[in-house]
C-alpha cells in the first residue's frame, strides 16, 4: 500500500481524513504512543509522525512498519532523539543513515 504523500498539502489532507476515523483527542499520550509503536497502518504512522509530542514521533521512528518515506521525513526532525530513533530502524535507507551520521 503506497501513501501517495508528495507534499505537505497531501499530508494535511491525510491528517484530516484520519482524524475522522480515530479520535486521538480522546486518547492519552501513552495510548497514542502505544499505537505509534505497534500499528502497521501506513496512514496512522504518517499521521502520527507529525504529532507535537516528541515521544510519539520517536515511537513512529522505531516502528518496523513505518514506511520509508515517513522515515525520510523524520530523519530531518528537529529533535535529535527522533533522528536517533530513525537511525535505529532497520528499514532506514543507507543514504539516510549516512546523512544522520554527519
Amino acid at each position: 500500500m503506497r501513501l501517495g504523500i508528495k507534499n505537505m498539502y497531501d499530508l494535511i489532507k491525510l491528517r484530516a481524513s484520519i482524524e475522522d476515523h480515530i479520535d486521538f483527542k480522546e486518547k492519552s499520550p501513552d495510548e497514542i504512543k502505544d499505537i505509534a509503536q505497534t500499528t502497521n497502518s501506513p496512514r496512522y504512522l504518517a499521521y502520527l509522525s507529525t504529532h507535537d509530542d516528541t515521544l510519539i514521533r520517536r515511537s513512529v521512528a522505531i516502528n518496523k512498519n513505518t514506511p520509508i518515506r515517513v522515515l525520510v521525513n523524520l530523519s530531518t526532525d528537529p529533535n535529535q532523539y527522533v533522528r536517533l530513533s530513525v537511525a535505529k530502524n532497520v528499514k532506514t535507507p543507507k543514504d539516510i543513515l549516512k546523512k544522520l551520521m554527519n
